[in-house]
């Protein structure tokens, strides 16, 4: 709504919308709106009010326009001033405001102005007519009606005011309004006296001008304009109404006075008046029935009595009467949209005495009580019991009695007693009231009362009582309470229950019930009972307060600190879950029941079970904090289940571990029943023992063992063991005092066929591993048990080993470049050997087996060798002298578990002599810088770097004799001497666990060969083949890493052979 003060405020653009505009201390005139306001598209009501007035002689076209479309409401203090018969309303609706009738003087006769209107309704009760002198006294006193019965006697119709084409709401023909002069004085009237039958005054007969409604409009009249009634029912009857013997059962009459009315006369009659303001009791009885014509049709009525087979019907109008009582057999019927207020003692003595429609209200406050033990099934309407300033007591002994739908609105502290058990099917709002659940009585709500909320909204539940409900809507969110042996009872609810507890109550979750708890309920200390089949979960701190719980079916935690400190401990036979982060304390009494921990954070368990079954789900760490001694199941399904403590598990359970799943035992000595290991069981600390009855599965165990101290992580099955498991084992400290000694016991087996591996674990230059005893072995004399020690060489060591000990071959590999040169030189003709610069790249691969000294390894080898020479002649041949320089790369893979390489840069010198009788004696003096990388990766994930440099120089010398066969082909039997000498070298790996000092000592390494070359001279093309057996020999070269020493050479005899064609571009080079 939008008010206005004065039309200044109404300045602007287009008026547009549905709402209601007010007009208030507008003044006099016809011009509220402007031409720019009425432009738009408004439908809403124009109000009146507070001296307001619309003069129909001033109406300009945009007000009118305005109004063409909207209803023109008449509120207190507004009013129209009918001066011209010529103007037109599209709706006038009367709510409290006046008409102002004048005179038109055109008509030459005292004749009033007369306003056509397209609608005539009544919003409100209260509105009055207001005449000119003038025409009053044109009015005729003595009409034919005046002696006729009273309901007869108030409808005289002389002059015409307002013509409508149709009443609207709040209207109906007969319907009488109070006249006044043009300054809304009262006028004076002729009075008659009323008496009962023993001659006592009980009111009096008021005679006046009166104001009609008719189907067609408004009428000034003269007749009876008021009945007075000065006598209180107590007394008598008061002022006795029927309208038995008259035509006209609509009373336009005003009812006035201090004193009461009774109706009476077995027939239906209307009052119609709208300033009905009498203010003693009201009687209907005889069979009759009153209706309602208007708003407070029974003015302010201080009681209203309605007798067996009477009835009011409020005809969908508003009535406020002080006290209410229906005997059994009346009626008090609301209509569809009637709004009955009851402000006193209400009561109702039969079944169905009160009716209404969907939009019906029945409102009961000022501090009353009412009490209803029958049914009104067909009152369908809402019900407020107080309201903001005052309560009120209603006590329901039949919970049909307001009822089956509506709502029922509680306000201002009231109170509705349910006196009875049953099915309360209306719904219940408001927040401020209080329900009541008598004792001993059981009621199920089953209606929406969601809007029953706020901290003034509660249920109480007697003593013994039973209050039930089977969804989260049923009780809204008002606070919930009871005494020792009241129930709430949740029944097939699915859902949050958004109530808080309060006292003793008792909680049921029944029925297959899913029911959550996420608000505080720190007063609540009675009982939570969770049957077979439903489930509760806690998700708020102080959800269940300290209340005692027993849960048969689902109860699940999911906030820290949901149970109070100072609950009683928990009976579960069903399956507890506790799902939140945090610290869970509370005593568990376990009768079979199942505790699972579901974590997805970290959990502190502190309760101790001594019975029934305890899982771990969810991915979180789950630790215990309290020793347990249960003897059911210990189900580790998923995530971390961990101890803080020796012997916190259950040494009577059989623990189970999933795939995937983890036991902890947090460095700490633990002692099970079986166990069944699918996962991973962590030792965490070093020194720490399992003790299990029986073990089987297929997990794993991660274990710490110290190589130095002999410390170790141990698993004792004292019974049988099978399956096939694995060690996971982290070394700690240094290397043992004598590895070739060291022996630990990891697993020791009662029985059975259990298998256990373990990656090797390298440390230092040694590869430790697991295996089963041996009764021939006395460092691992009993075959049910598996032990740790010395196995083999450490991947460091294959890379450190074989980067030394290859060094001295790639060496002698490296000549071959200059070999090459010397052949291409002796396979030319003695006038094309003038010397020449030359440039030659090689590459080639070596793949070893293992050895002595490792691993096998495969080796790549890059090289690009150029040199120059010169040629001299000799009496006997030629002698060739040259230099060169090279470098080259090697790249080693040592079996997949690590990479070595070496870069050299290189140089020398060579001579090579040639007899013309095919003599030959090639001499080769080099000398060459290494730098050298490694990595190692151990099967434990360790990785092991180093990197350093190296030096080695050496001598050559070969010699044969080339015989030419028949034709192109010629032969070539040699023999080679070469040593070269290592310089040492000192460098420190890099590794998390243990880094050594390697010292590679000097070192000579000499090779021996006896060759046979063949090939043929074909032009351009020379093909060839070549076999021989070499010798290696070397000396010194030790290496000394771990406090040992190591031998890394490849000394012995291999056979070569080979096979390839060279084809010569150009002669002269």
């Amino acid at each position: 709504m939008v008010q206005a003060s004065q039309s200044v405020n109404l300045t602007g653009g287009a008026l547009n919308g549905s709402g209601t505009l007010a007009l208030d201390r507008a003044g006099e005139t016809g011009a509220f709106f402007t031409a720019a306001q009425a432009s738009g598209s408004f439908t809403g009501v124009v109000r009146l009010q507070n001296s307001s007035t619309l003069s129909l002689s001033q109406l300009a076209a945009a007000t009118q326009s305005v109004l063409a479309g909207s209803p023109l409401q008449l509120a207190s203090g507004g009013r129209v001033l009918i001066d011209d018969s010529t103007r037109t309303l599209d709706h006038l609706d009367l709510a409290g405001g006046s008409l102002i009738v004048a005179t038109n003087t055109a008509a030459g006769l005292p004749t009033p102005h007369v306003l056509a209107t397209g609608t005539l309704s009544a919003s409100g009760a209260g509105s009055e007519v207001w005449v000119a002198d003038t025409l009053l006294a044109g009015l005729a006193t003595a009409p034919a009606t005046l002696n006729s019965h009273v309901f007869d006697a108030d409808a005289d119709t002389q002059a015409a005011i307002v013509r409508t084409s149709s009443l609207g709401a709040g209207l109906v023909a007969g319907t009488g309004l109070t006249v006044k002069n043009m300054r809304g004085r009262a006028l004076t009237t002729a009075t008659s006296a009323i008496e009962d039958a023993a001659g006592a005054k009980t009111g009096a007969l008021h005679y006046g001008y009166t104001a009609v409604v008719t189907a067609t409009g408004i009428s000034l009249g003269w007749g009876v304009s008021a009945i007075e009634s000065t006598t209180q029912l107590v007394d008598g009857l008061g002022v006795e109404i029927t309208s038995a013997g008259s035509v006209d059962k609509t009373l336009g009459a005003q009812l006035t006075g201090t004193g009461g009315f009774t109706f009476t006369g077995g027939e239906t009659m209307t009052l119609a008046h709208t300033g009905n303001d009498y203010q003693g009791a009201t009687l209907i009885t005889g069979s009759a029935t009153v209706k309602a014509g208007v708003d407070n049709a029974l003015g302010q009525t201080s009681a209203l009595a309605i007798r067996e087979g009477s009835a009011f019907d409020l005809n969908s109008r508003n009535q406020r009467v002080g006290a209410l009582a229906i005997d059994d057999g009346g009626l008090l019927a609301l209509g569809d949209r009637g709004d009955f207020t009851v402000s006193g003692v209400a009561l109702f003595s039969g079944s169905n005495v009160l009716t209404g429609g969907t939009d019906s209200k029945l409102r009961l406050a000022n501090s009353g009580s009412a009490a209803i033990r029958v049914s009104n099934t067909g009152f369908t309407g809402d019900v407020y019991l107080g309201d903001a300033a005052s309560s009120y007591d209603l006590y329901l002994g039949n919970l049909s009695g307001l009822g089956d739908a509506g709502r029922v609105w509680l306000d201002g502290g009231s109170l509705l007693y349910l006196e009875t058990g049953g099915t309360f099917a209306k719904a219940l709002a408001g927040g401020a009231g209080t329900v009541l659940v008598g004792g001993d009585q059981d009621v199920l709500l089953t209606g929406n009362n969601s809007g029953f909320a706020g901290e003034g909204a509660e249920f109480e539940i007697g003593q013994n009582a039973t209050l039930r409900a089977q969804n989260a809507a049923a009780l809204g969110s008002a606070l919930v309470g009871g005494t020792a042996g009241s129930t709430l009872s949740l029944e097939r609810f699915s859902g949050t229950l958004g109530n808080r507890m309060t006292g003793q109550l008792a909680l049921r979750v029944t029925g297959t019930s899913a029911v959550t708890l996420d608000r505080a309920s720190s007063g609540f200390a009675g009982a939570i009972r969770i049957d077979a089949g439903s489930s509760l979960t806690l998700a708020a701190a102080d959800a269940a307060g300290t209340a005692a719980v027993a849960n048969g079916g689902l109860l699940e935690f999911a906030a820290a600190g949901a149970l109070a400190g100072g609950a009683p401990a928990i009976t579960n036979s069903g399956s507890l879950v506790i799902s939140h982060s945090g610290t869970f304390a509370h005593a568990i009494a376990n009768t079979g029941g199942v505790v699972e921990l579901r974590t997805s954070g970290a959990l502190e368990f502190g309760t101790a079970l001594a019975a029934g079954t305890l899982v771990k789900t969810g991915a979180g760490v789950a630790t215990l904090a309290a020793a347990q001694t249960h003897d059911g199941l210990t189900d580790i399904r998923a995530g971390t289940l961990a101890v803080s403590a020796a012997n916190q598990l259950s040494a009577r359970s059989e623990h189970r571990v999933a795939a995937g799943a983890v036991l902890s035992l947090g460095g700490f000595d633990q002692k099970v029943g079986h166990l069944r290991n699918d996962g991973l069981v962590n030792f965490v600390a070093l020194g720490k023992t399992l003790t299990v009855a029986s073990l089987s599965g297929t997990g794993a165990y991660a274990m710490d063992v110290n190589l130095a101290t002999k410390e170790t992580d141990r698993l004792v099955i004292t019974g049988s063991a099978t399956g096939s498991h694995t060690l996971q084992l982290t070394p700690i400290g240094g290397a043992p005092v004598n590895g070739d000694s060291f022996s630990l016991e990891l697993v020791s087996i009662g029985s059975g066929d259990a298998t256990f591996t373990a990656a090797p674990v390298d440390y230092g230059m040694d590869s430790y591993a697991l295996q089963q005893g041996t009764a021939d072995d006395p460092l691992t004399p009993s075959i049910q048990n598996w032990y740790f020690g010395r196995t083999a060489q450490s991947r460091a060591a294959d890379a450190i080993l074989l980067t030394a000990g290859v060094l001295s071959t790639d060496w002698h590999y490296s000549l071959d470049s200059l070999r090459l040169r010397m052949g291409e030189l002796r396979g030319a003709s003695a006038g094309a050997v003038p010397g020449n610069v030359w440039v030659r790249a090689s590459a080639y691969h070596l793949s070893a087996g293992g050895s002595q000294l490792g691993a096998a390894f495969e080796q790549d080898t890059y090289a690009v060798t150029a040199g120059g020479d010169r040629s001299f002649a000799l009496e006997s041949g030629r002698l060739l002298v040259g230099g060169f320089i090279a470098m080259g790369r090697s790249e080693r893979d040592h079996d997949h578990r690590g990479e070595s390489s070496a870069g050299s840069i290189g140089a020398g010198v060579y001579a090579t002599w040639l007899h013309h009788a095919g003599w030959y004696a090639d001499l080769i003096a080099r000398a060459d810088r290494y730098d050298n990388e490694l990595t190692a990766r151990s099967d434990d994930g360790q990785v092991t770097r180093a990197d350093y440099g190296s030096q080695a120089q050496g001598l050559s010398l070969e010699w044969g004799r080339r015989l030419r066969a028949r034709g192109a082909f010629w032969f070539e039997p040699s023999a080679q001497a070469a040593v070269a000498w290592l310089n040492g070298e000192s460098y420190e790996t890099v590794n998390p666990l243990h880094r050594m000092t390697v010292r590679i000592g000097g070192g000579a390494g000499g090779q021996y060969r006896l060759q046979l070359r063949a090939g043929a001279d074909l032009g351009a093309w020379q093909p060839y083949m070549k076999m021989g057996e070499v010798k290696s020999d070397t000396r010194g070269g030790v290496v000394h890493a771990d406090g040992r020493e190591f031998d890394p050479n490849f000394d012995g005899w291999r056979f070569e052979t080979g096979a390839g064609v060279s084809y010569l571009i150009d002669p002269q080079s």
